[in-house]
């Protein structure tokens, strides 16, 4: 999932475009109303900008349980080495 925040617009997209949500913080600052198909040139202007972005950055390791639902999150207090040993 990727984010970005452009003044009163918040964009959450997939990469692949698969989910899009697109907020007006200013008239929804709980994030009920998902604007999107209302908003398409907004959609897509702010999803260009970030997905460009996204493309711009390095590629980094993905653990290989990214994306499921036994993801681990870290512990409190325990080193994150330790938390990606017990995935293991």
């Amino acid at each position: 999932m990727l984010a970005l925040r452009d003044g009163a617009w918040k964009l959450l997209i997939n990469p692949d475009l698969s989910r899009v949500e697109l907020y007006n913080l200013a008239k929804d600052p709980m994030e009920v109303d998902n604007v999107a198909s209302a908003q398409a040139e907004v959609v897509e202007l702010l999803s260009k900008r970030l997905l460009d972005f996204h493309k711009s950055l390095p590629q980094g390791p993905i653990h290989p349980k990214a994306g499921t639902i036994d993801y681990p999150w870290p512990i409190e207090g325990m080193p994150r080495r330790a938390v990606e040993a017990q995935v293991e």
